[in-house]
């Protein structure tokens, strides 16, 4: 990928230079200690799926799937329900699957991750606001990581691995395709990129962290 020369020329520029410069920092470790030019830090690296206990004795199927109950306080409700709503308006195939595979999304202080056989996205504080980003951003990431957790629940109901690399890229690319519906912001949509592309480097393998801040 090349290197923009001149991060200063723009705003987009600025931020594109600090994806690419954090990336190659291991930013998925270090999280909002790495920041561009205008303070504006990588967004918070996906919430891997977090070990399954054992799994019910039968796994009711995607149609018997409960509308998503949101469990927090209230900004934490209203939030969600933003997000959810840009993905019905903007991306209801992505929606769709989210309904289908997630029955629970809850509030905690940190540590995302997605409980895949009670289908229940645990979404932190940093993972949920994107901090340093404008809302717009702030509210698209937060409904593409929705995309990125529905995904891991989506592999482990279809009997297929729900963790690990290749799970991840999986989740990475749902992530991608949701982000290029329900953004304009392209950036957002190239960190996802870089994180598919470096996939393989033990830097930016952000599922093996176990003392997740975001």
């Amino acid at each position: 990928m090349r290197r923009a020369t001149s991060p200063d020329a723009d705003p987009a520029a600025r931020l594109l230079f600090a994806l690419r410069r954090c990336a190659r920092a291991a930013v998925l470790v270090a999280g909002p200690a790495c920041s561009s030019a205008s303070d504006e830090p990588a967004p918070p690296p996906p919430a891997p799926a977090i070990a399954p206990a054992p799994a019910p004795a039968a796994v009711p199927a995607a149609d018997d799937a409960p509308s998503i109950r949101i469990e927090g306080d209230d900004e934490f409700v209203v939030w969600t329900g933003e997000a959810l709503a840009l993905l019905r308006r903007k991306a209801p195939e992505w929606n769709a699957r989210v309904e289908s595979s997630l029955t629970t999304i809850k509030s905690i202080s940190r540590g995302s991750g997605v409980v895949v056989w009670s289908q229940t996205y645990l979404a932190a504080e940093e993972t949920v606001h994107c901090p340093g980003y404008p809302r717009e951003q702030q509210l698209a990431w937060y409904a593409s990581s929705i995309v990125h957790d529905a995904t891991h629940v989506e592999l482990y109901r279809g009997g297929r691995p729900h963790s690990g690399k290749d799970a991840e890229v999986a989740c990475l690319n749902a992530q991608r395709a949701a982000l290029d519906l329900i953004s304009p912001e392209t950036s957002l949509s190239a960190y996802v990129q870089g994180l598919i592309d470096g996939a393989d480097d033990a830097a930016n393998q952000y599922w093996e962290t176990v003392d997740r801040h975001w």
